[in-house]
């Protein structure tokens, strides 16, 4: 086997195995995350672009093929995370309302005031 073709299997099964838990996240709602670390993801990134220009016509055409489908699931994970990030806003948000009015109510009121009971 040419050194190539060991790094392209090395490389096709590091993109596998994201597809694996692409699948896996996608059965969950993409509620798992899809790769371990950024460093994982920079080291995928780096594998691709150090490789891609030794490959054949067909293996682009995989190699593409399964980064497209990687993109998808990376896209479907953000909007997850997006809205999930959204949601803890909000309920951020309103204890933070609730607490100004609970401020505004115990400085304008007679207890807050005078102290007395």
């Amino acid at each position: 086997m040419t050194p190539c073709c060991r790094r392209f299997g090395k490389v096709m099964a590091h993109i596998q195995k994201i597809l694996n838990r692409i699948r896996r996240s996608q059965q969950d709602d993409y509620s798992l995350p899809l790769v371990d670390s950024k460093e994982d993801a920079v080291a995928l990134s780096a594998e691709i672009c150090q490789n891609i220009r030794e490959l054949s016509g067909d293996q682009k055409l995989l190699f593409l093929t399964d980064l497209a489908e990687i993109r998808r699931g990376f896209e479907a994970r953000d909007v997850v995370l997006s809205r999930a990030m959204q949601d803890q806003q909000d309920k951020i948000s309103r204890i933070d309302d609730n607490l100004g009015a609970c401020a505004k109510y115990a400085s304008s009121s007679v207890l807050g005031k005078t102290g007395e009971g």
